[in-house]
């Protein structure tokens, strides 16, 4: 249990250092699903436009012209880390 929570601590400060969570997602995910991942990790609610302006001002994420249609709705764009 020591191990889990000393990694996940580690793992929340990586996440406000640099945006390290992209490596945990497959190659091309959708904003919902880094937005999800980071509030799982930090244990907190986060605003989800706020959240998708940043990650997207960071210059680090490319957006792919596919769109995921897995539901009703608003189908989110697909993205993958600039290398």
């Amino acid at each position: 249990e020591a191990i889990v929570l000393t990694a996940r601590d580690r793992l929340k400060s990586d996440i406000k250092q640099e945006l390290v969570t992209h490596n945990l997602l497959p190659d091309t995910f959708t904003m919902p699903q880094l937005h999800q991942l980071h509030q799982t990790i930090l244990d907190e609610k986060l605003d989800r436009s706020r959240f998708q302006k940043k990650m997207l001002a960071s210059g680090r994420f490319e957006r792919l012209p596919q769109v995921v249609k897995d539901s009703p709705g608003r189908n989110p764009y697909q993205y993958r880390h600039k290398d």
